[in-house]
């Protein structure tokens, strides 16, 4: 993650005027707090559901998945306050907990469903089969390899941040992403 000036990353330019979330939700009381969660589910659910989706290459209990880290969130809200940076600090619990998960249930994969990818088939004109290799790829690969892959390639963020995300080295960061490339390679001439 580039630094800016301030101490400010670039994720906190994408969270909104000031960075962080309005300062007259600042205040104490239950009904700061309400606005307070409000605000922060109205902006970052969507992108919450996305990285879980990235980790887990499946929409089942995706919406359960979103709640529970919001549920994390509002608690250290409570506990903690105002974070520096909303969006680090958002993607830090939902990769967390996301990977959590994928971990504890090592489900087999379910068969893909077509009609649940992110993208609308028909309108891809020749890049259909291309697209449902990419997925049938990604879901191959284990949470670990594919949440790396998906924070340092899709996101974009720097490697030392996905390894702090994965809870893992940087030297491991680096093999899940080269592994996951050398099983993608085809697909992008990588």
């Amino acid at each position: 993650m580039k630094r800016l000036s301030r101490g400010r990353s670039r994720d906190s330019e994408d969270a909104g005027v000031g960075g962080t979330l309005e300062a007259g939700l600042r205040a104490s009381g239950p009904a700061a707090f309400a606005a307070r969660t409000e605000a922060l589910y109205a902006r970052y659910s969507g992108y919450v559901a996305t990285v879980i989706y990235r980790i887990w290459g499946t929409q089942r209990d995706l919406e359960d998945a979103v709640h529970d880290v919001f549920v994390e969130s509002f608690r250290a809200l409570n506990r903690s306050g105002e974070p520096e940076n909303e969006k680090a600090w958002i993607r830090t619990i939902t990769v967390r907990l996301a990977l959590a998960e994928a971990k504890r249930r090592r489900r087999a994969p379910h068969p893909l469903d077509e009609t649940m990818l992110p993208f609308h088939l028909p309108s891809l004109g020749g890049q259909q089969d291309k697209l449902v290799d990419l997925w049938r790829r990604l879901r191959a690969l284990s949470p670990d390899v594919r949440a790396a892959w998906a924070l340092a390639v899709i996101d974009g963020v720097e490697l030392l941040d996905a390894a702090r995300l994965c809870g893992c080295s940087l030297a491991t960061v680096k093999r899940r992403v080269l592994a996951a490339n050398a099983a993608l390679g085809d697909l992008f001439d990588v």
